[in-house]
């Protein structure tokens, strides 16, 4: 859990409000962050009053207008549960009006990765500077088992080297979404690369089972901005940073293992139905719903499950009906279609295999 830190005329306040909602049981990391825009926007103008006002809020809100119609909801969605902390003790301090969601605006679409995509990815990480230290290897290492675990980059970034279980080959995820739990089997060569890189890394860092597993160069853990920054170099480097017109991001590699999970599992004949329950527990969600927002329908996903309506019309339908033959468009829009003779579910194990 990290402290946010606060500089503007309200940061009395804004302290009392997160550490209030933390003990109330939040991790309230993202809000904070959040609230930390809004200090910084108060420090930079030099604003020092006691109360907040519409004025302040208004403009606070026209300095927003550059970003993305979700990135600002969020942000005024948690400014108004601080004014509405404020109004506790100040019944004339100001509460802002949620604004009206953009309905127009489109939703980022993910850039699913495909498996030579990732493999140009862990080879441009080979080649950072400087050369024979550890940064290339931990780059190379986080961005197979981001592709290959579907952790989300906060989740690996705060993996100590205590969470790689060698007795099970399995990771300990202690702080994921709402400091969930959970613990991903790896496969062998999952597991093998990561014991690589950890030889590696236990010669260049403090070696105790609490000590971060990814160092980072100018502080003990891997911030989550270094990453971020690397990436968008790697991307560069591979000339995929603006793939139709827009740059794929670090978390696109955890769709990308979504689908790229239910496109193994349709070319197994496997149970779709069985099988999705495990992976939402694998990507640590508590209901479906959540890990549905990851599935999209991509070319090869779509072929997959026109060949599998097809082959179950053939063997169950086209036998007793031979008159009736469906046209070929209609399967084409079967989309995801849960029909297999294979009655058997459960997550597959995924290997880094990307070299």
């Amino acid at each position: 859990m990290k402290t946010p830190f606060f500089r503007s005329c309200f940061a009395p306040q804004l302290e009392a409000f997160v550490a209030q909602r933390r003990a109330c049981g939040f991790a309230y990391d993202s809000p904070a962050k959040e609230l930390q825009y809004f200090d910084k926007f108060l420090f930079r103008k030099g604003v020092h009053v006691e109360r907040l006002s519409r004025e302040l809020t208004d403009e606070y809100e026209r300095s927003l207008q550059h970003l993305r119609p979700k990135t600002r909801e969020n942000r005024i969605g948690v400014l108004i549960l601080f004014a509405r902390h404020l109004l506790r003790d100040d019944p004339d301090s100001f509460v802002p009006w949620a604004p009206p969601r953009d309905r127009t605006a489109l939703t980022r679409l993910p850039f699913i990765f495909t498996v030579e995509q990732v493999r140009l990815l862990i080879r441009a990480a080979a080649q950072l500077v400087p050369a024979g230290n550890l940064r290339a290897d931990t780059y190379q290492t986080m961005i197979g088992v981001l592709y290959c675990t579907g952790l989300r980059i906060s989740e690996a970034t705060d993996l100590d080297i205590g969470d790689l279980h060698h007795d099970s080959k399995m990771l300990h995820v202690r702080h994921g979404k709402f400091d969930k739990e959970r613990w991903l089997p790896l496969t062998d060569s999952t597991y093998d690369r990561l014991q690589t890189y950890l030889e590696k890394r236990m010669a260049t860092g403090p070696p105790e089972a609490d000590a971060p597993l990814f160092l980072g160069r100018k502080s003990p853990r891997l911030p989550y901005e270094t990453v971020v920054k690397t990436f968008r170099r790697l991307l560069k480097t591979c000339g995929l940073d603006l793939q139709t017109g827009r740059r794929p991001c670090l978390h696109d590699l955890r769709h990308s293992f979504a689908v790229h999970s239910l496109l193994r599992w349709y070319r197994q004949g496997r149970d779709i139905n069985a099988c999705l329950p495990a992976l939402a527990t694998y990507m640590g969600h508590s209901t479906l719903n959540s890990t549905l927002v990851y599935l999209h329908a991509t070319a090869e996903l779509l072929e997959e499950t026109h060949n599998r309506y097809l082959s179950h019309y053939r063997n169950h339908i086209k036998g007793s009906h031979n008159e009736h033959h469906p046209p070929d468009s209609s399967l084409h829009g079967t989309v995801l279609l849960p029909v297999s003779s294979h009655p058997e579910g459960g997550i597959r194990k995924h290997g880094l295999g990307l070299s």
